[in-house]
């Protein structure tokens, strides 16, 4: 065979781990004209300090900014067939932050890539990051990463006792207020293959909190009731409900429950804890090369341990135990449970004291979240 006809048989390169994409959005109130503070021209502008640094480091990538006509068209084209989506869309019309939260979702169960705030920065190429996405076998292998935002952290002592790290009385309020829930990730900065189930299980949710205008709230599940989560994450979607008015109503602590940060951590906590009861209960694990009995990694953290564990036997974990705060808090590198990859907090909120993240020179760093929180003008405080 000659030299040519070798390489004429040689088989294509294999598929990158995720597509290179990168996805990045910015809605404007229909009101905003082309002039003003919230011109996507003037954002752009504002930020493009920080969106060159996801091309910088990421060579080869392409990076794509959705703005309200692209976004539309996207979402009609790819979920028009889907009622209940369709009516979430059009409810979150009128508060530009609950459609952006709602399509980030949307972009990555479909595209897959890495999606990233406009006013995050990315300090080591997504080829960098902690994570092996041909991990494991069908049906899950890793389909998903996200970074703790938020980690209520406790440090014991030699006697066991458990201390809150050690705060004023009015911070401690201040972050309770924050983060109400023990556990919050971070959504300015998603990872995701196209199709993952764990995101199409915070679609289905979010379409629901925005439908009913009610959120779910953290150990319910949609009905309202205790821990019993009756979810089929391979079903069609929810029956479309009665959409309210949302706007004038909003505030940045019910944005956070709808479609923010808190809706998505409960969502994929349910999504999760579906998923391993559902492996519990046919006595199979379709994904042995991951350890889906995950416990705290920090060997102090001795009360956050589910029930039935014990510093002697760190691995055990109750059958049916719901995934939750104490399956991850404390997280010194990354973890896989379920198709989920978590990395610790410091990789995408550093300089965050409440979780005992690291400083924004450590080396663990991936992404700088700048908090420029431009959508916070769009509801009451």
């Amino acid at each position: 065979m000659s030299r040519s006809e070798s390489a004429a048989a040689a088989p294509p390169p294999p598929p990158p781990p995720i597509p290179h994409k990168i996805w990045q959005i910015w809605l404007q109130p229909a009101d905003a004209g082309p002039d003003s503070d919230t011109a996507i021209g003037t954002v752009q502008s504002q930020h493009a300090h920080l969106t060159a640094s996801w091309t910088t480091h990421n060579p080869g990538w392409t990076r794509r900014l959705l703005d309200n006509d692209s976004a539309r068209e996207f979402v009609v084209r790819e979920f028009h067939a889907h009622a209940d989506i369709m009516l979430a869309w059009t409810t979150a019309a009128a508060v530009p932050i609950l459609q952006a939260d709602l399509l980030r979702y949307l972009v990555l169960y479909i595209e897959g890539g890495v999606y990233a705030d406009l006013d995050a920065e990315c300090v080591k190429g997504v080829d960098e990051w902690p994570v092996d996405w041909t991990a494991g076998p069908e049906p899950y292998g890793v389909e998903l990463l996200v970074g703790v935002e938020y980690d209520k952290i406790k440090i014991a002592v030699e006697n066991e006792i458990d201390y809150e790290i050690d705060y004023d009385s009015h911070q401690r309020l201040e972050e309770r207020q924050r983060f109400p829930d023990d556990m919050q990730f971070a959504t300015w900065t998603i990872a995701a293959k196209p199709r993952s189930q764990l995101l199409w299980a915070v679609i289905q949710e979010i379409a629901h909190n925005l439908n009913s205008n009610t959120p779910t709230p953290a150990g319910k599940d949609k009905k309202g009731e205790e821990e019993e989560v009756e979810l089929d994450l391979d079903r069609t979607p929810i029956e479309p409900r009665h959409a309210g008015s949302l706007a004038g109503s909003l505030t940045e602590s019910l944005v956070m429950d709808l479609t923010g940060p808190r809706a998505f951590t409960r969502a994929l906590f349910r999504a999760l804890t579906l998923r391993l009861r559902v492996d519990e209960k046919t006595k199979t694990n379709p994904n042995p090369d991951l350890n889906l009995a995950l416990t705290p990694t920090s060997k102090d953290n001795l009360q956050s341990r589910p029930e039935g564990t014990s510093k002697d036997n760190p691995q055990s974990r109750p059958e049916g135990a719901s995934v939750g705060h104490a399956d991850l808090t404390g997280l010194t590198e990354p973890k896989a449970i379920g198709g989920l990859v978590v990395l610790p907090v410091t990789a995408f909120a550093c300089e965050q004291p409440h979780s005992n993240a690291g400083r924004w020179t450590d080396p663990d760093v991936l992404v700088i979240h700048k908090y420029h929180h431009s959508w916070a003008v769009q509801v009451q405080r």
